[in-house]
């Protein structure tokens, strides 16, 4: 993320579900969930909101996305 301290929402793909959703420190987070499983991620706020969708959940995932707002 180039701006630090956004809002982060992870949701689940199918329920719409929120698994969490917090306001992190800095520009870097690495969200774990219990399941694996397809999730939506939100990050930002108000009208600067970026969404990913089909972000899959595994174990071992050293895959890193970048994110610009």
């Amino acid at each position: 993320m180039n701006k630090p301290n956004q809002v982060v929402t992870i949701r689940n793909q199918y329920t719409k579900a929120v698994v969490s959703s917090l306001r992190i420190k800095g520009s870097t987070y690495k969200p774990k969930v219990l399941q694996s499983n397809m999730y939506a991620i939100e990050v930002g706020e108000g009208a600067n909101v970026k969404h990913l969708f089909d972000i899959e959940a595994i174990k071992k995932n050293n895959k890193t996305i970048k994110i610009d707002l």
